[in-house]
This record gives structure tokens, sequence and C-alpha cells, in this order.
């Protein structure tokens, strides 16, 4: 499937409205998010160890836990947003700006609605 020629329209949950028109991550999409998230995740994990190191018995695993909790992990989701968010109900343009100025619960309900597998015709979704 070529994601540019797929977008689907999702409401935004409490805020009656709005709106996001999506196309699923492409390959594209996912390398140059995970090249910025893991660039800044390796810089988060590298002041961490800084600042552990300094600290008694403490080590990098607790730190390591948390990132694997957590789906996003590696993943820059203003990147990803700005690359497959193409139109919204918002005021003004998707620009890296807008992105940010998301709260958190409308930037990840967008990146769970951009990662959802496609339903087939058969009601099954495709991988």
């Amino acid at each position: 499937m070529l994601t540019s020629k797929r977008t689907r329209k999702v409401e935004i949950p409490g805020e009656e409205g709005e709106w996001a028109l999506i196309k699923p991550a492409s390959l594209s999409d996912l390398e140059t998010a995970r090249e910025v998230g893991l660039k800044a995740l390796s810089e988060k994990f590298r002041q961490s160890k800084e600042v552990l190191d300094l600290l008694p018995n403490m080590d990098m695993s607790d730190a390591a836990r948390d990132a694997k909790g957590d789906p996003y992990a590696g993943i820059d989701l203003p990147t990803l947003l700005s690359r497959c968010v193409v139109e919204w109900s918002y005021d003004g343009e998707i620009t890296p700006e807008a992105i940010g100025d998301l709260d958190e619960a409308t930037a990840r309900f967008l990146a769970e609605q951009i990662y959802q597998p496609r339903e087939t015709e058969a009601g099954k979704a495709v991988s």
C-alpha cells in the first residue's frame, strides 16, 4: 500500500467538532521519526548516566525499564505527527511548532491512530 494514497479522518476525543486527517506511517516516516527519537533518547540516557554516576546505589536499568514501558520510546512524536497528519480542523497550518503545541493526550491519540492496523474488506486487520 502506498501510504500517501490512504487517508482517514479521525475525531479528536473530548474536543467536539475537532478532527484530523491522517495517513498511515510510511517506512520513511517511521525511519525518520526513529532516527530523531533515538538520537534524543540516547542523549537523555547519556545525561541520566552522568547524574546516576554521582548517586550511590543507582543504575541505568531503572531508566531502561521506564523507556521499555513507553510504546513510543525511540520515536519522536512531533516528527511522526508532522509527517502523517495531513490536515486538521485547528486554526493555522500544520507546522512543527503547531504540532509541538498539542497536548500530550491529543498527540498520543493521533500517534495511536497512525499506528492502528487498517481493516480489510472482510474486517480483519492487515499487518
